[in-house]
């Protein structure tokens, strides 16, 4: 992974995440807003697809539709939280240049997502198909692994430049090196869903302001680590 490093107000800011995360947040306000609303037009085809009856391709249409976007938003988020220019030609760039490796991303959960939705299906007619609850357990935790590395994966996957299993694998080395801001994640996601559950009409504009936050806490972990590594005389690869 290519080595990147923070700029000088980066680097003081990492030890005070929210305040990074919130004075970057407020900076580039307009262009989070604008890709907001493009990605709640690229998760229309699969919610209409979901409450239409179509729940099990529902994923797979949104990783096609919003895993490239997806991938724009956090390739635009790493480069605010190296404090690089933005704009919406940047992100519009982003989009096209990784909507390949977003959608390949994005197909992961969304198999996984679908296995589950069938066997539940199955076990609504079928319930005393009792077996079936084994590959509903392995599906499931194969989904935490996969949300837990999601967590970072985008962000080494467009800026990071990583491709395949090494991807998914550095991607859960993130979270694992850094447990506390795992956690601390967490307890934002807990947050923002009472904030949801209490007005509702904020879920448009909090997916771009998250990819913020995830792509600064994925890149202050990725940080310390080559910095540690460093002082203790280790080589990055």
């Amino acid at each position: 992974m290519q080595r990147l490093l923070p700029g000088e107000e980066s680097a003081e800011a990492r030890s005070r995440l929210p305040i990074w995360v919130g004075m970057t947040v407020w900076s580039n306000l307009p262009l989070l807003l604008v890709m907001d609303v493009v990605l709640f037009v690229g998760a229309v085809p699969a919610v209409a697809l979901f409450f239409g009856g179509g729940s099990l391709l529902a994923p797979l249409v949104g990783a096609i539709t919003l895993g490239p976007l997806w991938a724009g938003v956090v390739a635009v988020a790493d480069r605010m939280v190296r404090g690089e220019a933005v704009s919406l030609r940047i992100f519009a760039g982003n989009v096209r240049r990784h909507a390949r490796s977003g959608i390949a991303v994005s197909l992961v959960p969304a198999v996984v997502v679908t296995a589950i939705l069938g066997t539940l299906a199955i076990l609504d007619t079928r319930t005393e198909q009792l077996w079936l609850f084994v590959p509903l357990l392995v599906d499931g935790s194969v989904l935490i692994l996969v949300l837990l590395a999601g967590l970072a994966v985008f962000s080494l996957g467009t800026t990071g430049g990583l491709r395949g299993w090494t991807l998914w694998r550095a991607s859960l080395e993130t979270v694992v090196v850094s447990p506390m801001t795992m956690l601390g994640t967490m307890g934002f996601l807990v947050l923002l869903g009472f904030l949801v559950s209490w007005a509702p009409g904020f879920l448009p504009v909090l997916p771009a302001p998250f990819a913020v936050y995830l792509s600064a806490s994925t890149w202050a972990t990725i940080w310390r680590w080559q910095e540690r590594t460093e002082k203790n005389g280790g080589h990055e690869q």
